[in-house]
């Protein structure tokens, strides 16, 4: 029996969770008429300029050619695109590249939540039903 490969939904709700806890903003970029653009735009913390758009994929999946296409012309005005197949990938990334604009006190914030997010004891939070207004 195969193991299932995770969603591409599940990869992305991890990365975002975590990505959020380390200091990054993000937002999730669909809606209608927006076929084949990234996933999330993700703004770290830090100086302006380092802000980036995932596409997240199952393992061992490639983005379209439609993508692919995108990926190139938000490249040529300067918006990276970057695309990963797990939340650590992801994550990884976002490290690196949130270390290159922050203060010694923000990285050792940022360095001390990567622990506990690597050491499993940061736990994620059950959300919350969203409350009925009558």
């Amino acid at each position: 029996m195969s193991k299932r490969q995770p969603l591409e939904s599940s990869i992305e709700n991890a990365f975002v969770e975590r990505a959020v806890y380390l200091g990054a903003i993000t937002r999730k970029l669909n809606g209608l008429g927006y076929v084949s653009w990234p996933d999330r735009w993700v703004l770290p913390p830090g100086r302006r300029n380092l802000d980036y758009l995932i596409e997240f994929k199952r393992p061992g999946e490639k983005p379209t050619k439609l993508q692919a296409s995108l990926h190139l012309e938000l490249a040529d005005r300067g918006l990276d695109t970057f695309v990963f197949d797990s939340w650590q990938a992801a994550l990884d990334h976002y490290v690196a590249r949130t270390n290159i604009g922050l203060t010694p006190l923000q990285k050792d914030r940022l360095y001390q939540r990567l622990a506990e997010v690597k050491s499993g004891k940061y736990k994620a939070k059950k959300k919350k039903p969203a409350a009925y207004v009558r």
